[in-house]
């Protein structure tokens, strides 16, 4: 589906800056990674900046998500 597409390179892209650093985060090197085409990254996220910023909002997303539990937790006891 479109969503596990957009997920699989996220996931990708996160994989990529770790290794490597944010140069490596490319729209050849995340469609190579998870056997897409340029083109179908260029579908979803319109230009290796695009491909960046959903990147970097879908990290932002999972530290707020991480925090959020942690303090839900604490506050449990």
């Amino acid at each position: 589906t479109p969503e596990e597409s957009r997920s699989a390179a996220l996931a990708a892209a996160r994989a990529l800056l770790i290794e490597a650093g944010p140069q490596s985060v490319t729209l050849k090197a995340v469609s190579a990674r998870i056997g897409r085409t340029h083109a179908n990254l260029l579908h979803h996220f319109g230009s290796a900046s695009g491909l960046q910023k959903a990147l970097a909002e879908h990290l932002a997303r999972a530290v707020c998500e991480t925090i959020r539990e942690a303090v839900l937790a604490s506050r449990a006891g």
